[in-house]
């Protein structure tokens, strides 16, 4: 997999994954003014990915951003990578649980009874 590098405030870090998967750059603007005079808006970065082959899902930084910050980002051919601040599988207990809850959440909006193991909550 290519290599991304990022930079932004001023640092570089450089993302990686050893075989397949999925790395991503993700700006995110939240605009607050048209609802909330007077507060800012949200900016960040988050840089992650997901790791096809431990199904991991890997994350190398989220930070703030504020007006006149810049970001750039090149792509590579190598492998070179700087470790991730975190790693968690996604078939971790807590991500089964969210998945739960999210189903009985939308069986409960469309009406639908679900049956479940007592055993099993």
């Amino acid at each position: 997999m290519k290599r991304m590098s990022v930079q932004y405030h001023g640092k570089e870090t450089n993302i990686s994954l050893p075989g397949a998967g999925v790395l991503s750059a993700i700006f995110t603007v939240v605009d607050k003014t048209d609802d909330r005079p007077g507060e800012e808006d949200d900016a960040s970065l988050q840089l992650g990915g997901l790791d096809s082959t431990t199904n991991e899902h890997i994350e190398w930084d989220r930070v703030t951003l504020c007006p006149g910050d810049i970001i750039q980002i090149a792509i590579h051919d190598d492998q070179k990578s700087d470790p991730p601040r975190s790693r968690r599988s996604s078939n971790s207990k807590g991500s089964i649980e969210f998945t739960k809850e999210r189903v009985r959440s939308l069986a409960a909006e469309l009406g639908w009874t679900i049956n479940e193991d007592p055993n099993d909550k």
